[in-house]
């Protein structure tokens, strides 16, 4: 269970002239599940749509703080929100390269039950000025059972205040094992899910 709002873009081209910058992103997610009992097992597809708005501070010309907000919206189920900040900085490399690191910490919030905490550390490639390429890891927590989620990601600067991006994730969580006693025996859930998602950043 992911919680991951649109990553803001701390480009090789900041300066301080920028003090915000603005994004959204939608993401298409595909759950695949399957229920492994002693009597056989049975699968399941479920299809989902993530929206994502975030705004970001520019603390210094190269550090930026971030706050995001998320909607999942599960197709015949209901709606998940989720919230998460991120602080990112970055480093100027020769030319016009440069590289970014980037920690953050979100939180999904569940109705009648625990909130789910989600702990990120990510890093971005810019070959230029204009494009870069990015990897990150996420590690969600909620009673014990984690999903681990790692994407790829590519950003364009069309401009130099505006971006467009490009991000797959895989997720890859705990099995779930119940016993179900004399109805079912022991039973295991098996979930992998694989989200696509693309974004559009303006900052000013």
């Amino acid at each position: 269970m992911t919680v991951s709002p649109i990553g803001l873009a701390l480009s090789a081209t900041a300066h301080a002239d920028y003090r915000w910058e603005i994004g959204s992103a939608y993401s298409a997610g595909s759950v695949d599940s399957e229920l492994k009992t002693p009597n056989g097992s049975t699968k399941n597809d479920t299809d989902t749509d993530i929206y994502n708005v975030g705004v970001g501070y520019y603390a210094t010309p190269k550090t930026t703080v971030v706050a995001g907000y998320k909607q999942t919206n599960v197709n015949n189920g209901g709606d998940v929100d989720s919230y998460r900040v991120d602080a990112k900085h970055l480093w100027s490399l020769s030319g016009d390269g440069a590289i970014t690191a980037e920690l953050g910490y979100g939180r999904t919030t569940i109705k009648d039950n625990d909130d789910v905490d989600a702990y990120l550390v990510a890093g971005k490639w810019y070959l230029n000025k204009s494009l870069s390429f990015g990897l990150g890891y996420e590690n969600t927590d909620w009673n014990g059972y984690e999903v681990n989620t790692v994407s790829v990601s590519s950003e364009w600067f069309i401009t130099e205040s505006f971006e467009v991006s490009l991000a797959y994730a895989y997720e890859n969580p705990d099995d779930i094992k119940v016993d179900f006693g004399d109805l079912g025996g022991r039973s295991k859930l098996e979930v992998d899910t694989e989200t696509f998602t693309i974004g559009a950043l303006y900052r000013f």
